[in-house]
């Protein structure tokens, strides 16, 4: 190898690191001081928090025997949420609904593990979680779609409440991390997915940039379901999220309406 064509390929994997660390310092600078996220009983009764690594997903009691999700994690098998029920004395086929807040991999990826469940999101994250639709936020520039093959076997509308058993989930709709982002209330804690994190101080905050297609909207979102919920007193004792911890104290809706 002749001394140009080293210093050639020395500069390009040079380059690559850059840019790989890069990618990472983003990545730990969207996260850094969230709140951690623990396993086990969830913010209020009836919720369990299944954290994996950077991840939540959450198990909501429905009638017994029968339970619902929100997201199911970065891991295809499913591996930790099938644990958790386990320790139930549950199986997979207990899943009778599972609610995405986004079509994001990560909270897609074990859709498959619970082929009884079906499947709720709101109509425009359809193509999100088909994978079909183009992506917008900064990381899509590295990460581009690709079809999944899911599908969303109930399309949602904003306010509409979806019954399983004896649990009822109302739905709304919260654009900004993708155009089809959506809260479910249920068992009086609200799941943001990536709408909104906590920091350890328990300071709520807005979409990530780097994984949002548009901050400014998610913002204005959160805020527009903070008065929403002032509006109609709902009951909402606390606020759950995908990557932090939750916040539980009695002016959750007060904290959306103030999100800047």
């Amino acid at each position: 190898m002749n001394t140009r064509v080293r210093k050639v390929l020395l500069g390009v994997v040079a380059t690559v690191v850059v840019l790989l660390l890069g990618v990472g310092g983003l990545m730990y600078s969207a996260f850094a001081g969230n709140a951690p996220s623990r396993n086990g009983a969830g913010p209020t009764p009836g919720v369990e928090t299944v954290a994996m690594g950077f991840v939540s997903a959450f198990v909501l009691d429905a009638d017994p025997g029968s339970v619902a999700l929100v997201d199911t994690g970065a891991d295809a098998t499913g591996a930790r949420l099938i644990a958790a029920l386990r320790a139930r004395g549950l199986g997979p086929d207990a899943v009778r609904a599972i609610f995405l807040t986004h079509g994001h991999q990560d909270h897609t990826a074990a859709v498959r593990a619970f082929p009884r469940a079906e499947v709720y999101a709101l109509a425009a994250e359809v193509p999100v979680i088909a994978g079909t639709a183009p992506m917008h936020s900064p990381m899509s520039h590295v990460r581009s779609p690709h079809p999944t093959g899911l599908r969303v076997t109930h399309t949602l509308a904003d306010g509409e409440t979806v019954n399983v058993g004896s649990l009822a989930v109302r739905v709304f709709a919260l654009p900004g991390h993708t155009p089809g982002s959506a809260a479910y209330l249920a068992h009086e804690t609200l799941f943001l997915g990536d709408a909104s994190s906590a920091t350890v101080e328990g300071l709520v905050r807005g979409p990530v940039w780097l994984f949002s297609e548009d901050v400014m909207q998610g913002r204005a979102s959160l805020r527009a379901l903070g008065a929403r919920l002032l509006h109609e007193a709902l009951p909402v004792r606390a606020l759950a999220f995908a990557h932090s911890g939750p916040v539980v104290d009695a002016d959750v809706p007060e904290r959306l309406a103030r999100v800047q």
